[in-house]
């Protein structure tokens, strides 16, 4: 109080200097009021630098950034390339720090940089978005990396780019999509004038129509001679039959809508589907066991994996976009051969239950048992005798409809034991029919696949009593039977709309459910979109303006 008092009665240049004091004394300890809000991890920041014992974990001797945060902000620059907003970063207050010429409050600036790297790995390594939002439960996907361990890695790592590298997914699609997505962006933006299909729903080889065929002509770059430009002709049938083939399309040459509209997919279209599948593989475990079984729900393909080679590569049919199948993990456990079938709750309700209004005996041909709940268990009644008209929907729980094992079992000869919470399991079909289909979505949730006694046998081949004839053996009894496996093995139904040829190029594939755009759509609200300046020279936009 004395000091204070001396000063103020002391001449106006001492004054002066007390006040720029204090401002100085208050700057370092006050970091600048417009980043503060956009700290997300600040507290766990100073708590870890204090029980450290540290002050500053970017910066050298003399203040300036060290090599390690040279390397974050080169990384953070380029996070667009993962389909990340470099500008959830902080990297304009960064850079605005850098090129001040009085660098203030080092401590809230290193702050700042640790809280930028936490959001990125984290953003790297887990769900960016909640996963109820996009209908999905992240108990089955990958969780976001501690950060106290991450700011371990700082401090005692003298180089992080490997470091940085090895949070990226190591598989060949990831490293594709990047590159595709860097490709793009570099890429002039060309106008494509929309293929639009008028006075007839589809274009079959021979036809002639004056307006579409020769836009098509130009999209697929094929020639003709003069009168034949309006001409679907044999070249122009091949170049559509390729165009199909790479796009997981039922390649019959035959021009309709689901055709046209893969055509008509922009530059900004794919990068919207670029990032929705990179998002995805970032949520997988990179870490997978030399055995496991991978289910791809859009390309409706499915492959048995050990020791990194595939052994096993088969169509599936999947979920209809009404009763999808759901995208999550689980462990096989076993085979049942000769299963029943306990019908689901929702083909209960939709589709027998109208069924028995109309007939209480509907069911009876197909072997379907109806059970009560009674004191003693469930048990079988005569349908004839229930008042089916009368049955509400929320009563269907007090009966059970089990059909045995036969022929005309929805479940087939085998079942892959796979316990969850969605009641979704891998099986035979008695309706092979599907398979020739190039859209097999028409299931009610479950997976269905092609060859199950080669999958039945990949799974137990483990196992201290198999040999070549035990799936065929266990088949001729005709009893149900469940088999453990005597090794686990992990199950993948994943959500990729993309895919790699055998060409090495991309297909992209039909979003099926919506969830590409409900995840890109979720990732634009919350602003972690990046933004994308080639669209259009003269319209700098953000990516997902047409959402």
């Amino acid at each position: 109080m004395l000091r204070f008092s001396y000063i103020l009665n002391s001449d106006t240049t001492n004054l002066m200097r007390f006040l720029s004091a204090i401002c100085l004394a208050i700057s370092l300890i006050t970091p600048p009021a417009y980043a503060i809000d956009g700290l997300k991890y600040s507290s766990l920041i100073d708590n870890y630098y204090q029980t450290q014992s540290i002050e500053t974990l970017w910066m050298d001797g003399r203040g300036r950034p060290s090599r390690n945060a040279q390397t974050l902000l080169e990384t953070l620059q380029n996070s667009w390339q993962h389909g990340l907003n470099p500008e959830n970063y902080h990297l304009d207050d960064i850079q605005n720090y850098l090129a001040s010429q009085r660098n203030i409050a080092p401590r809230f600036f290193d702050t700042m940089i640790s809280d930028a790297y936490l959001r990125y790995v984290r953003d790297m390594t887990g769900m960016r978005v909640s996963a109820k939002a996009i209908e999905q439960d992240s108990r089955y996907w990958r969780s976001a990396i501690d950060q106290t361990w991450l700011l371990e890695q700082v401090k005692n790592n003298t180089d992080l780019q490997a470091f940085f590298k090895s949070l990226e997914p190591q598989g060949p699609l990831y490293a594709k999509l990047k590159e595709t997505l860097i490709k793009i962006s570099q890429s002039p933006y060309q106008e494509h004038t929309p293929l639009v299909l008028t006075e007839t729903k589809l274009l079959r080889p021979g036809s002639v129509h004056q307006e579409f065929v020769p836009l098509l002509r130009k999209f697929l770059n094929v020639s003709a001679e003069g009168w034949q430009e309006n001409v679907y002709d044999d070249e122009l049938v091949q170049a559509v039959i390729h165009f199909q083939q790479d796009n997981n399309l039922k390649a019959d040459g035959i021009v309709g809508p689901q055709t046209i509209a893969f055509m008509n997919k922009t530059p900004r279209d794919k990068v919207h589907q670029i990032i929705a599948n990179m998002e995805r593989l970032r949520w997988l475990d990179p870490h997978k066991p030399n055995k496991y079984v991978l289910v791809n729900i859009p390309s409706q393909t499915l492959w048995a994996i050990e020791n990194g080679n595939t052994e096993l590569e088969m169509p599936v049919i999947v979920g209809r976009k009404k009763r999808p199948t759901l995208s999550f993990t689980s462990t096989i456990t076993g085979v049942r051969y000769n299963p029943t079938w306990t019908v689901p709750k929702t083909i209960k309700r939709e589709d027998y239950l109208p069924l028995l209004r109309e007939d209480p005996m509907a069911l009876a041909p197909k072997g379907i048992d109806i059970k009560t709940k009674t004191e003693d268990g469930w048990m079988s009644i005569d349908p004839a005798q229930i008042d089916w008209a009368s049955v509400q929907d929320n009563e269907l729980v007090n009966f059970q409809m089990v059909q045995g094992p036969g022929p005309t079992n929805p479940l087939g000869n085998i079942r892959i034991l796979m316990p969850n919470q969605y009641n979704i399991y891998l099986h035979d079909t008695s309706s092979p029919e599907y398979f020739r289909s190039s859209d097999r979505a028409v299931s009610s949730g479950c997976v269905r696949v092609k060859n199950p006694k080669e999958l039945a046998d990949f799974i137990l081949a483990p196992n201290s009593n198999w040999d070549d004839n035990y799936t065929e053996h266990m088949l001729t009894r005709g009893k149900m039977a469940d088999v453990a496996a005597q090794q686990k093995i992990p199950v993948y139904l994943l959500y990729l709309t993309i895919w790699i040829n055998e060409d090495g190029s991309l297909t992209y594939g039909p979003d099926n459910y919506g969830w590409d755009t409900l995840l890109v759509s979720e990732l634009y609200n919350q602003k972690k979109l990046p933004i994308f300046n080639f669209f259009s020279e003269k319209n700098r936009t953000t990516l997902a303006d047409n959402l």
